[in-house]
């Protein structure tokens, strides 16, 4: 019998699947894009093509590494999809009736809508496609240094944990004292919105990534506990993002030098998330005396709504530049340096920020008020669809590539300090990120820094 035949073939047929699991999801997400296209099909049609591809992409993302869902291109592309295409994905099972509850209807029927989807579906097709490129792996650190820079993380992260909920308490209470932990959401971001508050999340996702990086167990399990009683506060507040991006990334790291959950547990987890998500919008809207009416009227596909607004601000961005804006030309991402120059260069000025329109939350903030933002509408504003292409390929690119770092513990708190602060992003502007990684990265150096200096002052 030709075995050498056989084997042959079987290699061929596998790379040609290989191949057709990379080529074909990135293809069909990019499809869309055309005008042609969208011009024929309806609004549902679109939706309902965009919810399977979207969801090929998230299931052929979670085979293609050791890690599974839980891998770091995975967790992005699953919190990427359900805050871009929540919406879509709750019309696509309810139609109209699944938005006759919600402010959605008010935008949803824009028809910049299809464009808005397109260009979110065509990014995270580039996404994918990018994070499954291979690079040349380093060789592994030795084992024992490699464990030696993880020994002091476990303190260093539950003090930075502590030190960011409290900054958040701080700076909550400061903009609108006790009561506002009990506003709706809106109004909370409305009274912090000249406050610092973005800086405790960012330190939340540094302070976990130092945890989930320690072998010290019992200070991962004092920080995830500290990080759980503030949720409690912050999820009926309407903090949604705010809460999930930490524990999403801290799962993914946590997967990489541990057994990870598996899949079925993992799609149970965010039904029954969805259900809390959905009981805890009814409860901020009708308060404690109606937590029995809220119940009784959960919706799994409302939880996906509440989720998926951040395709509003791809459908804003779209309705300016049909009204006349020029396109930013790479502007909002020259900004943060451009700013940090500022503080380097002798006589230099700079316009202040809440007057700094390339700033974008700032310019969102005053035409339509506490939206959020999106990588996919920034890139849009700077140059058009094909800078969304770019611009989430690129992201796949540096998020596939930390995937395949070596677990060691230096490795996985410096792979949370660059991962965090783009899990951010999705929901936010570009201008904080650059500076967090860089922060993100000195902080980790420092703790990896002190526990050398350390172990160097013990006698031998």
């Amino acid at each position: 019998m030709d075995f050498v035949g056989n084997e042959e073939r079987e290699l061929r047929v596998g790379a040609f699947a290989r191949a057709a699991a990379w080529f074909v999801p990135i293809a069909l997400g990019l499809f869309p894009i055309s005008e042609w296209f969208r011009a024929q099909v309806d609004l549902w049609s679109l939706c309902v093509y965009a919810s399977i591809v979207s969801l090929l992409i998230l299931v052929l993302a979670a085979r293609s590494t050791p890690q599974g869902f839980w891998s770091l291109s995975s967790i992005y592309l699953s919190v990427f999809s359900l805050f871009h295409f929540g919406v879509v994905y709750s019309f696509t099972l309810a139609g109209d009736s699944a938005l006759t509850n919600f402010n959605t209807s008010k935008w949803f029927y824009s028809p910049d809508v299809p464009l808005a989807i397109a260009v979110a579906l065509a990014g995270m097709a580039s996404f994918y496609g990018c994070s499954q490129l291979r690079w040349r792996r380093a060789p592994p650190l030795p084992a024992s240094r490699a464990d030696r820079l993880g020994t002091a993380a476990g303190p260093a992260g539950f003090l930075i944990v502590v030190f960011a909920l409290a900054w958040w308490f701080y700076s909550a209470i400061h903009a609108g004292g006790p009561s506002l932990l009990l506003a709706a959401y809106n109004e909370f971001l409305r009274a912090t919105k000249y406050e610092n508050i973005s800086l405790s999340y960012f330190l939340l996702g540094i302070g976990m990534s130092l945890l989930v990086a320690s072998p010290q167990r019992g200070w991962m399990r004092a920080g995830f506990v500290c990080f759980g009683l503030w949720a409690i506060i912050a999820l009926p507040l309407g903090l949604r993002g705010e809460v999930l991006f930490p524990l999403a990334g801290a799962a993914a790291l946590m997967a990489k030098h541990k057994q990870p959950m598996s899949g079925f547990k993992a799609l149970v987890g965010v039904a029954l998330a969805l259900v809390m998500i959905d009981f805890l919008r009814q409860l901020r809207q009708f308060g404690i005396s109606g937590v029995g009416e809220a119940f009784l009227e959960l919706q799994p596909t409302d939880a996906l709504l509440e989720l998926g607004s951040s395709l509003l601000p791809t459908v804003r961005v779209i309705e300016w530049l049909d009204s006349g804006d020029p396109y930013m030309n790479g502007a909002t991402y020259w900004a943060p340096l451009d700013r940090a120059l500022y503080h380097l260069i002798p006589g230099s000025t700079r316009l202040d920020a809440e007057d700094d329109m390339r700033i974008m939350n700032v310019l969102v903030m005053q035409r339509v008020g506490p939206i959020g933002f999106s990588p996919i509408a920034e890139a849009f504003y700077n140059y058009g669809r094909f800078a969304v292409v770019a611009f989430m390929g690129i992201t796949g690119l540096l998020v596939g590539w930390l995937d395949r770092w070596k677990a060691t513990p230096v490795r996985i708190a410096a792979a949370g300090a660059i991962v965090f602060p783009l899990l951010i992003q999705i929901r936010n502007t570009f201008v904080s990120t650059p500076s967090w990684i860089v922060i993100g990265l000195a902080i980790v150096g420092a703790v990896a820094l002190f526990e050398q200096l350390r172990l160097r002052s013990q006698p031998r």
